[in-house]
């Protein structure tokens, strides 16, 4: 509520069981669109990244190798495009067909062209991919772009992976931002653990 007794919708992430529905749609799905959208907000998801580093992905900026995916993001807010951000994203050996992994590759294969981008903004394509799986937030609640970003932040440090490695890998150099975007409905789940306990140091 606002001071002036206004209520205001809250701004929520996405939470990891959403986003593995999102997954299982874009596999399953022939339409090159809803690839596209499904394969925008699960990269948005995995790597926490922001509408203009989604929004400018290239095909030839996703390398796939045996096990391990690595992401260049040019497009970074406030910062040259000469020196990209690399990312990785490793595949989990307990992982069923249906996983993120599996459809970030179905993406890159889809576009034989190395500068294809993908064929819809990150809020037009989070608007898809929420259709496609009926996502509605809590009541009093929305989605926004920043959603997949907030949810796969949230569900970093609920997991227990560390606060400094989370701010490097979401390009963050203040403990403020992290604050900001701090969600106290993300709880871990075994979606969680799905997505992202892979990533924790053994």
């Amino acid at each position: 509520m606002e001071t002036d007794g206004s209520v205001r919708v809250i701004r929520v992430g996405c939470p990891a069981s959403l986003i593995a529905k999102v997954v299982a749609a874009g596999l399953t799905s022939d339409d090159q669109i809803d690839l596209d959208a499904c394969a925008a907000t699960v990269f948005a998801f995995v790597f926490q990244l922001r509408a203009v580093s989604v929004n400018n992905l290239r095909r030839r900026d996703v390398a796939i190798s045996d096990g391990l995916i690595v992401a260049s993001i040019f497009r970074r807010k406030g910062k040259s495009i000469r020196r990209p951000l690399m990312l990785r994203y490793a595949s989990a050996e307990t992982w069923e067909p249906e996983n993120p992994f599996a459809l970030i590759k179905k993406w890159v294969c889809s576009h034989t062209d190395p500068e294809a981008v993908m064929n819809l903004s990150l809020s037009d394509a989070l608007d898809r991919s929420m259709a496609l799986v009926n996502g509605v937030p809590s009541t009093g609640c929305r989605f926004t772009l920043q959603s997949p970003r907030i949810g796969g932040c949230n569900e970093l440090l609920g997991l227990g992976l560390s606060k400094e490695w989370t701010m490097r890998r979401l390009d963050w150099e203040s403990e403020a931002m992290l604050r900001v975007y701090l969600d106290s409905s993300i709880v871990p789940t075994d979606h969680s653990r799905w997505f992202f306990a892979h990533l924790r140091p053994s």
